[in-house]
């Protein structure tokens, strides 16, 4: 009886596997308390009753790891590491769109990949595909607003062309500057002013001078792109009646020149620019009939726009001056002496419009006859040739 007693002693009693009354191995595995001995499983969260030896949860079941447990999370102490997709499920992205420098499971695969996306462009030199911002970060934007800019910009309306916009700082400017044009100097200035503007496709910026023609230029002189003509008159004569005479001395130069148009009664003469009535005998040429000198002056002087000459202007017709009315003389020919792009000239005295200084009452003129030049008295009535300045 008293074995008996001391099997039900108190449970209080049985510590580190002392086992009450035990006399044989089978009393330690089965009949301390009527219970048996158990194991944990890592197929079941059930704990049965029993006694157990001493173990840890991990090595009851491998998989109660931090690898297996999400981040932030402790399960019996073991705080997780786990940074991949819910339920270990890899995610959508990839590096490229995870900030640079920056870290994620993106694999879930417990090692974490590194991110290169840098939305600070390249802001040393704008460019359109390095400086764009990934499509996935433009929301409902179509592709055209997302460029990444730099602070730098310094450019104001005034620097820009009118009616065209640039970005500057993240700000839309419009620019006010006009187009440049071509631009012509005022007549007779050296230098002149520029109006701003922006100028491109090749404009030009040109000294003006109505009086930079070829009849005002040395002959063989060039002067801003313009050749003279200018030359002391050759007489005409190609006969040679000896040796180094007048005749054997014509360079081209000097020779005789002109172009002849009829239908508007004028011949231009082509070494001095001068510009000649046509028509000896025609309505401007007093029809033919001679005048005294005063009266001669004032009959050119009213030809008026005659052949574009408008009265007062600078190419207005004018009684010519003995060494102009000279020019036109041809050596070769007599009675008269001049060419033939001239018609109905009488080989009488012609008018110029010099004074002879040593007799005022007198002026100078031109026969053309034999080409002599002289003089008469004013009051004497003679022919009128009249000229004008070309353009």
């Amino acid at each position: 009886m008293l074995w008996k007693k001391t099997r039900t002693a108190l449970s209080s009693l049985l510590l580190s596997g002392l086992l009450a009354g035990a006399s044989r191995a089978a009393d330690v595995t089965t009949h301390v308390l009527g219970a048996t001995a158990q194991t944990l499983s890592a197929s079941t969260d059930t704990v049965k009753m029993g006694y157990y030896s001493a173990t840890t949860l991990h090595a009851v079941d491998p998989n109660l790891a931090a690898g297996n447990i999400k981040f932030g999370v402790s399960i019996f102490g073991i705080p997780g590491i786990l940074t991949g997709g819910v339920g270990g499920v890899a995610g959508t992205a990839t590096t490229a769109d995870i900030f640079s420098g920056r870290t994620a499971d993106i694999n879930a695969d417990g090692a974490a990949e590194t991110g290169t996306l840098n939305l600070a462009g390249n802001i040393t030199t704008f460019d359109g595909i390095v400086n764009l911002i990934p499509n996935a970060y433009d929301g409902a934007g179509n592709g055209t607003n997302r460029w990444v800019m730099t602070d730098s910009g310094d450019a104001v309306t005034g620097d820009i062309l009118s009616g065209k916009k640039a970005w500057v700082d993240g700000k839309e400017v419009t620019g006010n500057v006009p187009a440049g044009a071509n631009v012509l100097g005022g007549n007779g200035l050296k230098t002149f002013a520029i109006p701003d503007g922006l100028y491109s496709g090749g404009k030009t910026a040109t000294a003006n001078d109505t009086n930079l023609t070829a009849a005002n230029i040395k002959s063989s002189v060039t002067i801003f792109g313009v050749t003279g003509i200018i030359a002391f008159p050759d007489t005409g004569q190609v006969t040679v009646s000896v040796s180094y005479d007048d005749a054997s001395y014509n360079p081209d130069a000097t020779q005789l020149n002109f172009t002849t148009d009829a239908a508007n009664d004028i011949v231009t003469d082509n070494r001095t620019g001068l510009i000649w009535v046509y028509n000896g005998t025609g309505a401007h040429s007093n029809n033919g009939n001679p005048l005294t000198w005063a009266n001669a002056v004032t009959y050119c002087h009213n030809l008026g726009n005659f052949a574009g000459a408008p009265i007062g202007s600078p190419l207005s017709w004018r009684l010519p001056n003995v060494k102009e009315l000279g020019s036109i003389i041809s050596y070769r020919f007599s009675s008269p002496s001049i060419t033939s792009n001239f018609t109905n000239t009488y080989s009488n005295g012609y008018w110029s419009s010099t004074t002879y200084v040593a007799d005022p009452t007198q002026a100078w003129i031109a026969v053309f006859l034999g080409g002599n030049i002289g003089t008469a008295t004013k009051t004497n009535t003679l022919y009128v040739r009249c000229v004008r300045t070309g353009s």
